[in-house]
């Protein structure tokens, strides 16, 4: 059965990163104003960049961790629904937010705040692969599927904690001058493409696809319904 997606709650968890970015502009300036804010922060406050450095790499490990445990329970108690879970979100970060993601990165070639100078369109320089940002797409496309799968038009708090939690990825990586804002937004667009193709995988897996899988697989699945 075609699970409706949660186009509201994809939006609403999108809210508290987009007021980040807008406050930013008006309240700093543009982006180079940004930089150079966030650059005497962190000169003036050394110790507050270890910390945001381990938070801005490492929250998406807790994700992992926890799809990691889905598919454990999946194959443990044959429930084909968490295992297409898993799948799907694979799947969707391996072609939207890590492949095409990185293409683009190449393609463009735009110079983090912290490079500085013109754009170097397929460069593989690590300093020239500003847009869009990877970690803002990875961390988005991550929480999304838990919101198609588990949000409801009652489940305001969930989209609004993975909101923050987003926000927070983002905002770590502005103030490591890792990305510009515009960067951000870039981010969400591929992050939002991966989530909403992970619910599009899922839904064809618990469908269409289910059929063509080898006999043996369909009967193990089956042997738990």
């Amino acid at each position: 059965m075609r699970t409706p997606y949660p186009f509201v709650l994809h939006a609403l968890c999108l809210v508290p990163v987009s007021l980040l970015l807008i406050g930013l502009h008006c309240f700093i300036g543009p982006e180079n104003a940004v930089y150079g804010f966030f650059t005497a922060v962190r000169k003036a406050h050394p110790s507050w960049t270890p910390p945001m450095e381990l938070f801005s790499d490492c929250a998406l490990y807790a994700f992992y961790l926890v799809y990691v445990l889905f598919l454990l329970r999946g194959v443990r108690r044959k429930r084909p629904e968490d295992i297409f879970f898993v799948l799907s979100y694979l799947v969707a970060q391996v072609l939207i937010a890590a492949l095409l993601c990185r293409v683009v990165k190449i393609a463009v070639g735009r110079p983090r705040p912290m490079t500085g100078g013109p754009f170097h369109p397929f460069s593989l320089g690590w300093g020239y692969q500003s847009f869009p940002s990877g970690h803002t797409g990875e961390i988005l496309g991550s929480a999304l599927p838990f919101i198609w799968r588990y949000g409801s038009r009652a489940s305001l708090p969930l989209a609004l904690g993975f909101g923050l939690l987003i926000a927070a990825v983002a905002f770590s990586r502005i103030y490591l001058s890792m990305h510009h804002p515009t960067d951000i937004w870039g981010g969400l667009v591929f992050g939002s493409l991966s989530g909403y193709a992970s619910w599009a995988f899922w839904n064809a897996l618990l469908t269409r696809w289910r059929e063509r899988l080898p006999r043996r697989i369909r009967a193990w699945l089956d042997s738990a319904e």
